[in-house]
């Protein structure tokens, strides 16, 4: 039997929002995610990669910097992906991890030894 739109509500309101994390929250008006950091740093590794391969081509222009800018795009990237995954995947466990400790598993009954 398909959910009702009172039931799909109801079971919306029932979702707890994660926090999120927060970057230079105390300094000024503006807060900055950490998963927008790590967006970013994909995107800026990224367009390195790019550069740095467009300059293997014989002639280019910066051809001598071929292999730094490559080499800092992967790290940047691969940096920009570890974030992603450790805001991602691993911070919601950890906040449902410690909201399942917090809470007791029967809340009626107390515990006795």
């Amino acid at each position: 039997m398909p959910k009702t739109h009172c039931q799909i509500s109801m079971s919306a309101q029932k979702v707890k929002k994660l926090h999120e994390i927060l970057i230079f929250a105390d300094l000024s008006d503006q807060k900055i995610s950490v998963l927008h950091i790590a967006v970013v740093t994909i995107l800026i590794g990224a367009i390195l990669l790019i550069v740095g391969l467009v300059q293997l081509k014989p002639g280019a222009d910066a051809s001598q910097y071929k292999f730094l800018l490559i080499f800092s795009g992967l790290f940047t990237t691969l940096i920009g992906i570890l974030m992603a995954i450790i805001r991602c995947c691993l911070l919601p466990w950890v906040i449902k991890r410690r909201q399942r400790r917090s809470t007791p598993s029967t809340p009626g009954l107390l515990m006795t030894a």
